[in-house]
């Protein structure tokens, strides 16, 4: 169960003094009135683009509703953030992989957290990647190259990273047959395992049948799927079908996300999964709650 000052709480709060039903904040969002009510139950977790739509029409801040503590330095850091994105990006695109990987050990030395590094740098950079491949302004070889880096990069940054004590929940990373991408899942596993989740990473092209298997053998809570391909998704609803159809699986709870259902609301509107997340730390935060 969500705590009090879990964003479903939140957001309820902000909804009910304002005198507004669901459906009509739903309008007004351009939202389905059951995406409000699965917010506020803790069901589904908003993209980033509907968070900052949030934001903006209930005129509150996104640490607000993240419940995120603000300090002084909030600012400061952000500069620094995005002065570190900028540099990182020009050595990446440049080849200098070197010394990219110095800066970015530097910045974690320096106490910015991983999660930080990931949500700031990582998935900005692999966006801004896939738009420069679509433009053509670089080949499938120079996106192969940064994405194996940016991959490298993640797992050594989770190893010099402080795990917290080994709990009892265990998960799986896993993208549905079809999709090609698995950086962005690869993020939520080393993420989970810092979190001190024992996680099985299956990467790309791992059979239905064999997800399933995994899951029943080790007794998985939570499945997690990452779709970035519109094209993976009747893939991901096979393999939650597979799932729901085996009792010894009725516990193991699914998450969904990616740029896929944020492309297409019907999908999750359709999904049998239990949440629709497309945010690293609302994943996380949905795992610890269940965890507590």
């Amino acid at each position: 169960m969500e705590s009090k000052s879990s964003f479903g709480e939140r957001f309820k709060t902000l909804r009910k003094s304002k005198k507004l039903t669901q459906k009509e904040v739903a309008k007004e969002l351009g939202l389905g009135q059951s995406a409000i009510a699965n917010y506020e139950q803790g069901t589904r977790f908003p993209d980033e683009k509907t968070l900052r739509q949030i934001t903006k029409y209930f005129n509150t801040s996104l640490d607000y509703l993240m419940n995120i503590k603000t300090e002084g330095t909030d600012i400061k850091n952000r500069v620094e953030i995005s002065s570190l994105f900028t540099k990182y990006k020009k050595l990446i695109l440049s080849n200098k992989f070197p010394e990219a990987l110095k800066l970015i050990l530097n910045a974690q030395d320096s106490g910015i957290d991983i999660i930080e590094i990931f949500n700031s740098i990582f998935l900005p950079l692999l966006k801004h990647t896939g738009e420069l491949w679509e433009c053509s302004i670089i080949d499938v070889a120079k996106e192969h190259l940064i994405s194996e880096e940016l991959e490298r990069t993640i797992v050594i940054l989770t190893y010099r990273s402080k795990t917290k004590e080994l709990k009892n929940i265990r998960c799986v990373c896993a993208t549905p047959g079809g999709e090609l991408h698995r950086i962005s899942i690869r993020i939520v596993s080393e993420i989970l395992k810092r979190e001190g989740y024992p996680t099985w990473f299956l990467g790309v092209n791992t059979p239905t049948k064999d997800i399933i298997e995994l899951c029943k053998k080790n007794s998985i809570d939570f499945l997690i799927l990452s779709s970035t391909m519109p094209s993976s998704i009747d893939s991901a609803n096979n393999i939650i079908y597979g799932i729901r159809l085996d009792k010894s699986l009725d516990n193991c709870k699914i998450i969904v996300g990616g740029p896929a259902y944020e492309k297409d609301r019907r999908a999750e509107k359709v999904t049998r999964a239990d949440f629709v997340i497309n945010n690293l730390q609302g994943i996380v935060d949905t795992v610890n709650n269940l965890a507590n």
